[in-house]
């Protein structure tokens, strides 16, 4: 008997394919599953989890005028969560492809490393020109671009 699917009967090549599909859909399942299953109760996860409220709140007041804050350091801060951003997706693809946590895959650790520096440069260029009183670096025009803002 040949396979079906929704009431309609595939050939060899579409029950391949349908299986196929349902191993990455499986997979997924399993990697979302696995990537944060030991995250959740250990005390990492706890703080990560913890930590976003406290974070938001710092550059809600951060952005304060009378905090005379030059907007480039502003920006830094704020790109600061493309790195937490980007860690989340670079962990479920170590663990699900390299069976691994993030750390332990250099090229993807890198990769996501690579922003937090971006980050780093950009807090010292804002606060560089913030404390020299150059205005016009302090809005970090040139940086920003670099950092694809």
């Amino acid at each position: 008997a040949r396979p079906t699917f929704f009431g309609r009967q595939t050939s060899l090549v579409g029950r391949h394919a349908l299986e196929g599909l349902e191993a990455a859909q499986g997979a997924l399942d399993t990697s979302l599953t696995t990537s944060f299953a030991d995250q959740g109760q250990n005390i990492n996860g706890i703080l990560f989890q913890a930590s976003l409220p406290p974070y938001l709140a710092f550059l809600y007041f951060l952005g304060y005028k009378g905090n005379n804050t030059p907007p480039l350091v502003k920006f830094a801060f704020a790109f600061l969560l493309t790195f937490v951003v980007s860690t989340i997706p670079s962990g479920i693809i170590s663990k699900s492809t390299y069976g691994v946590i993030l750390a332990d895959s250099d090229w993807l650790h890198g990769a996501a490393e690579s922003l937090l520096t971006c980050t780093n440069i950009l807090l010292v260029l804002g606060l560089r020109a913030g404390l020299a009183g150059d205005a016009s670096a302090a809005e970090g025009g040139a940086a920003k671009s670099v950092a694809g803002a």
